[in-house]
């Protein structure tokens, strides 16, 4: 990962806030493809990457964020795209083999009510650098 960089911790919020930054940083997914968001755990790499990062940006919902977020120096740069979304009650589609135990369905990307408020607590978040 790129010192300075913007970090998203999953694939889908990386085409969220390139649409708002454009090309004026890097930005990098934490999670790997292929990597599954339940079980995974950032490596050390990763939280090297993350205390140089400028904004790290995540849904606020999923485990290893939040283990992110506890393991780093400064965690006023993380920025929690679920801010003013209600979130919708229950698990995600069991079907898919993966369930989250929180009681939430964390995949607020989905929504394009959501995806408004996603996209301004990303501009909120940029504007002042």
């Amino acid at each position: 990962m790129t010192n300075g960089a913007m970090i998203v911790t999953l694939p889908p919020l990386k085409y969220l806030v390139r649409e708002i930054i454009g090309d004026d940083f890097p930005i990098e997914v934490m999670l790997p493809s292929g990597a599954s968001p339940e079980t995974y755990e950032p490596v050390p790499q990763q939280l090297i990457a993350a205390e140089k990062a400028q904004l790290i940006f995540t849904t606020g919902l999923l485990d290893f964020e939040n283990t992110l977020v506890g393991k780093i120096g400064r965690a006023s740069k993380v920025v929690n795209l679920s801010g003013g979304i209600t979130l919708i009650a229950g698990n995600c589609d069991e079907n898919q083999g993966h369930a989250h135990g929180h009681g939430v369905d964390p995949h607020i990307w989905a929504s394009p009510k959501e995806l408004i408020i996603m996209a301004k607590n990303i501009y909120n978040a940029i504007a002042p650098l």
